[in-house]
């Protein structure tokens, strides 16, 4: 009895204490946010409301600046976001320039407190305007913009040099600013963009201007742009009714970077692009080029739907390639070139449909053309365990292939004849070759050992459509005048007759 008395008696006083402590921190935190950027025991609650218009430059001798002969913009910053916007006629009250919305609110520690401030320089036609963001332990809001203005009616942006740095997370919104449900201007036009975040997302809208579409000297294009996201993603934000599309100017040099965020595109239409991708994903369902695209990776993961590009370029990766999937859904109209030379590089490539050439230098990995190529197929996989599984289809006598590996194995699809070109090759040291094929498939073939010595044994055919004399195979019939190819492995030939693929 006493026992229960004594133990109710502790968790009342401990209840007691409780109540203290949390009234304590209550009367506390009323205190830090009626008195904001003021120490309190240690602590500051900081908390701004005010816009601010960038007309002068900062210093103890401030200079008015003129944004007409302003040439290039640069904004430096860390969590705040950055838009690039034309007005549309309804903000009379905005003037053409740089604009900062600060709203940001939340607790510091008195020792790490930090003033919201910016700088603003202007030099040889260059502002550039850095903002120092205030950090704490806890957010309410980290709303802060700056927004890159430009009137209804102005085209003071056109021609001019963009170059945007968030340190940390924030976004960076090119045409539009997030969430605009209409677009009642024209947009804008710059002449370069530079466009770099560490954690946030880059959102290019459907308010930049690529192209102006005007004659002689009012005629504006983007000349340029750069867009790197450490690890957020890049991707194309448009208005109310403006298709998913990015449409590239024909002399606009484009790059789009990653680390390990994400690039993700509905189509992209142009001459040439440059993407980078370390150990992120791109994902880019048409890509529609007259020119090429020049990819550079280590890993990550990139997805084609359909790519209609003169080369889809993976040389500038020979260095840096580490195992990167790369995944064409439907059809790649063009070339794939691929080659590394890091040791144990493991490239796995999936392609539904080729009508082009694919061009492959590796030494791990794979390689599967599910559907067909229809054009020439090299494969280089002598340094290690690249294998190759592909369809082969001759269109107007097109279809040659020269597939070379070490312990790799090879398993083509012939859908019709090949070609009786002396070149077609398949050869692997360790590992199996296998040809399925139709009755449409006539053509001799030379069996040999990886040493070029004849070879008899480990033939096998699923019935008596080839025939083996010495180490020369006919099949369905045919000779060399309807078309060869040189088989040369340590290890099984299989040869399989199917009625369809």
């Amino acid at each position: 009895m006493a026992q229960n008395q004594i133990r109710k008696g502790f968790f009342f006083y401990f209840g007691l204490l409780i109540l203290f402590l949390v009234t304590l921190s209550l009367i506390f935190l009323v205190v830090l946010i009626f008195s904001p950027n003021k120490d309190f025991i240690g602590l500051r609650y900081f908390s701004y409301t005010n816009h601010s218009y960038i007309s002068q430059t900062s210093g103890d001798e401030p200079v008015n600046i003129d944004y007409s002969t302003v040439k290039s913009i640069e904004i430096d910053c860390g969590y705040a976001d950055v838009s690039l916007k034309k007005g549309n006629g309804d903000d009379a009250s905005w003037r053409d320039g740089i604009h900062i919305n600060n709203d940001a609110k939340g607790f510091t520690t008195a020792a790490d407190a930090i003033d919201f401030t910016y700088n603003a320089t202007l030099e040889n036609g260059k502002l550039v305007v850095k903002l120092t963001e205030p950090t704490g332990f806890m957010y309410f809001s980290k709303n802060i913009k700056v927004v890159i203005y430009a009137s209804a009616n102005s085209n003071f942006l056109d021609g001019k040099e963009l170059i945007v740095k968030t340190a940390d997370d924030g976004n960076i919104f090119l045409g539009e600013a997030l969430h605009a449900n209409t677009i009642k201007s024209n947009g804008v036009t710059i002449a370069k963009a530079d466009i770099k975040t560490e954690k946030g997302n880059i959102y290019v809208s459907s308010g930049l201007v690529f192209d102006n579409g005007k004659e002689g000297e009012e005629h504006k294009t983007v000349e340029s742009l750069e867009l790197y996201s450490g690890s957020g993603s890049i991707n194309y934000r448009p208005g109310q009714q403006c298709a998913d599309v990015l449409n590239i100017p024909k002399d606009c040099a484009v790059k789009l970077r990653t680390a390990n965020g994400r690039i993700d595109f509905s189509a992209i239409n142009g001459s040439d692009l440059i993407v980078e991708c370390d150990n992120g994903s791109v994902r880019i369902d048409t890509l529609n080029l007259t020119g090429d695209c020049k990819v550079h990776s280590k890993q990550g993961n990139f997805t084609f739907k359909n790519a209609t590009v003169g080369k889809l370029d993976f040389t500038t990766s020979e260095n840096t390639m580490i195992s990167p999937d790369i995944d064409i859904l439907e059809t790649l109209t063009g070339d794939l070139i691929l080659s590394n030379a890091t040791a144990g590089a493991s490239p796995n490539v999936v392609i539904n449909k080729v009508i082009g050439n694919v061009n492959i230098i590796s030494t791990d990995g794979s390689l599967k053309i599910k559907d067909s190529i229809k054009g020439t197929l090299t494969v280089d996989g002598r340094a290690g365990s690249f294998s190759v599984e592909a369809g082969i289809a001759n269109v107007e006598g097109q279809a040659n292939f020269n597939i070379q590996l070490k312990n790799g194995h090879i398993n083509l699809n012939l859908r019709d004849s090949i070609n009786n070109n002396v070149n077609n090759n398949l050869a692997t040291e360790k590992g199996n070759i296998t040809l399925n094929m139709k009755s449409e498939a006539k053509f001799e073939a030379e069996a040999t050992l990886f040493n070029g010595n004849k070879k008899t044994d480990k033939i096998q055919s699923s019935s008596s459509f080839a025939s083996l004399n010495d180490n020369v195979l006919t099949v369905n019939g045919g000779t060399r005048t309807d078309g060869f190819v040189k088989l040369s492995t340590d290890e099984n030939i299989k040869l399989n007759l199917v009625a369809s693929f």
